[in-house]
C-alpha cells in the first residue's frame, strides 16, 4: 500500500539546483529507505521537503499520513509517558542538560519510537549511540509497523534495515532496490555499463570518423585525372568519372550522417575521493607506543575503569570500543596528556582528533585551520584539501559556516599533515559521507604510524583494527583482531 508518492521534484538554494528526481518514487508501508550522498548533498533538505518544513521549487509530494521526525538538531520534551519507555533504552537517571550525545539520542528515539505513526524521518539517528544502541535502533526499526526513512552514513545499519536506497548525487536522486551492499553492487554495475557503453561510443565514432575520411581523401583523388592519362581520355571518362564520384560523395554523407546520428554516451564521472598525503614519517623504534599500567580513572565518585594493564606496540591499528560513558574519550586524553601509569616514549608524536573539534578555529578559514600545524607548503596542503573535495575557493570558507561532515574532514586534515607518528582519533567517521570513510578506512591502513581510534562503526572497526581495546564493567579487555573477532556479546 502506498502512503507516499515522490513526483518529479526539484530544489534549489538560491539560483544553484540542490536535486531534482525524474521520475517517480512510492513509498509503502514495510519500506525501510536509507539516503545516502556526501556531505552536502542534500540529505537533510530532503528530509525536510518530505515533512513539509521546506518547500519544493517544483514537483509534488502526495501523502495524507501521520509522519514524525528524528531530527538532528531539535530538543526533545520528554512526556511522562515516555519516561516508562526510556528504561528500555537504558536512561535511569534524571534527565538534565549535561547528558551524554549518545544518551540524548537514546531520549529522542525512546520518545518517538512510542507514538504511533505512518512514517518516521529520521536524520543520522546513530549519531553518538554506542554498539549496543544501535543494535537496538536496528532491532526497534525492523519491529515498528510505520515506513521509515533514514538518513545514515552508517553502512552495517543500512545493510541490517534497508529495504530501498535512495542516492542523492550530481544534483539527481536515484532509487535502488535492497540494502547498502546491494546498492554499492548496483552502482558498481551501472558505472561499468556505463564505462563500456562510452568506450564502444568512441570505438564507433572514431571507425565512422576514419571512414568518412577515407572517402573524402577518395572523392578528392577522384577530381585529378590519372597521370599517365591524357585529357582527351580523361574527358571521354568524365560521365562515368562524375558518376562514381557522386556515388563515394553519398556515402562519405551517408557516413557523417550516421556520426550525428551516434547516441551520445558521456564519461563516467567518477569524484575525487578524500585521499590524505602520508608521505613523511617518523618511525618509532621503542618497543611499545603506549604502555599502561595500573590505570583507573573516576569521576564524581564513579568508577569509569581500573587497573588497566594495556601494551600497544609499533604499527597497531587498535579499536576503542565500549557503551556510552564508559571513557573512551577520556582514556584517549588522558593518553595524550600521558597521565598517572600511561607511558609514551618521547619520540612519540600525537594526532588528536578531539570528537567536539575543539582545535578548529571559527573565525579563521579551512586552509589558514590547516596550515597553523602542517609540515608541508601551501601548495602541498591544497592538493591534500582539494582531494578531500576542498577545491579551489573553498578552502578560504570559515570554518563556521561549514557542515559537521566538512569540520571533522578539515579536523582530519590538521592531523594527517602534521607531524605525527600516533594517532588518537575520537569518532572520527561522525558526520562522514560514506564516501569519504571508505577512503579515510583505506588511508588509515596504509598509515605507517600507530592509530587508535575510540568508535561504534562496525565496519570500520572491521576494516581498520588489528586490536580490540574493550572497555565493559569498568574493565580493559584487549583482544587481538576485529569486531569480528569479539567472541563475547555487547550488552
Amino acid at each position: 500500500m502506498t502512503i507516499l508518492e515522490i513526483n518529479r521534484i526539484e530544489k534549489y538554494i538560491k539560483d544553484r539546483l540542490l536535486f531534482k528526481l525524474e521520475g517517480r518514487i512510492t513509498v509503502s508501508k514495510k519500506d525501510r529507505i536509507g539516503i545516502v550522498g556526501l556531505n552536502g548533498a542534500g540529505k537533510s533538505t530532503f528530509l525536510s521537503v518530505l515533512s513539509g518544513k521546506t518547500d519544493l521549487d517544483g514537483g509534488t509530494i502526495s501523502h495524507n499520513i501521520n509522519m514524525i521526525e528524528i531530527a538532528q538538531n531539535d530538543e526533545t520534551k520528554v512526556s511522562g509517558h515516555a519516561r516508562e519507555y526510556l528504561s528500555k533504552w537504558g536512561i535511569q537517571k534524571e534527565i538534565h542538560h549535561e547528558m551524554s550525545g549518545g544518551e540524548k539520542m537514546r531520549i529522542k528515539i525512546a520518545e518517538v519510537l512510542q507514538r504511533k505513526f505512518d512514517l518516521l524521518l529520521a536524520d543520522e539517528p546513530t549519531s553518538h549511540l554506542d554498539l549496543s544502541g544501535i543494535m537496538k535502533l536496528e532491532q526497534e526499526i525492523k519491529r515498528v509497523q510505520g515506513a521509515v526513512i533514514i538518513v545514515s552514513h552508517d553502512r552495517a545499519f543500512l545493510d541490517a534495515v534497508c529495504t530501498k536506497i535512495i542516492e542523492i548525487n550530481n544534483e539527481r536522486i536515484t532509487e535502488y532496490q535492497g540494502n547498502y551492499s546491494s546498492y554499492t553492487k548496483q552502482q558498481e554495475m551501472k558505472l561499468n555499463r556505463a564505462q563500456f557503453e562510452y568506450e564502444e561510443y568512441i570505438n564507433e565514432k572514431s571507425r565512422l570518423q576514419q571512414a568518412f575520411k577515407e572517402k573524402q581523401q577518395k572523392v578528392k583523388k577522384m577530381k585529378h585525372k590519372p597521370k599517365r592519362m591524357s585529357y582527351k581520355e580523361a574527358n571521354l571518362g568524365a560521365e562515368k568519372a562524375r558518376s562514381k564520384q557522386a556515388k563515394v560523395g553519398r556515402s562519405a554523407k551517408a557516413i557523417e550522417k550516421r556520426i550525428e546520428q551516434l547516441e551520445k554516451k558521456e564519461k563516467p564521472i567518477i569524484k575525487d575521493q578524500a585521499i590524505f598525503d602520508l608521505t613523511q614519517h617518523k618511525q618509532i623504534h621503542n618497543k611499545f607506543v603506549i604502555k599502561m599500567e595500573q590505570v583507573t580513572k573516576k569521576i564524581a565518585g564513579r568508577t569509569l575503569f581500573s587497573n588497566l594493564n594495556v601494551m600497544i606496540k609499533p604499527g597497531m591499528k587498535v579499536a576503542l570500543i565500549g557503551n556510552n560513558g564508559t571513557g573512551k574519550s577520556t582514556l584517549l586524553k588522558m593518553i595524550k596528556e600521558q597521565k598517572q601509569g600511561i607511558f609514551v616514549p618521547a619520540s612519540c608524536r600525537i594526532g588528536f582528533l578531539h570528537q567536539t573539534l575543539k582545535d578548529l578555529k571559527k573565525d579563521q578559514s579551512i586552509l589558514e585551520n590547516v596550515m597553523d600545524t602542517s609540515i608541508y607548503s601551501k601548495e602541498k596542503v591544497r592538493t591534500i584539501l582539494a582531494r578531500m573535495l576542498f577545491k579551489r575557493d573553498e578552502v578560504h570558507k570559515k570554518i563556521s559556516v561549514l557542515s559537521g561532515g566538512e569540520k571533522v574532514k578539515v579536523a582530519l586534515a590538521k592531523c594527517f599533515v602534521s607531524d605525527t607518528n600516533l594517532l588518537l582519533l575520537d569518532e572520527p567517521t561522525n558526520y562522514l559521507d560514506i564516501k569519504t570513510q571508505e577512503s579515510l578506512e583505506k588511508v588509515l591502513k596504509e598509515y605507517p604510524g600507530t592509530v587508535v581510534f575510540a568508535t561504534h562503526d562496525r565496519r570500520l572497526i572491521n576494516q581498520l583494527a588489528t586490536h580490540v581495546l574493550m572497555i565493559e564493567n569498568e574493565k580493559g579487555f584487549f583482544i587481538e583482531g576485529n569486531y569480528d573477532a569479539l567472541t563475547f556479546d555487547i550488552q
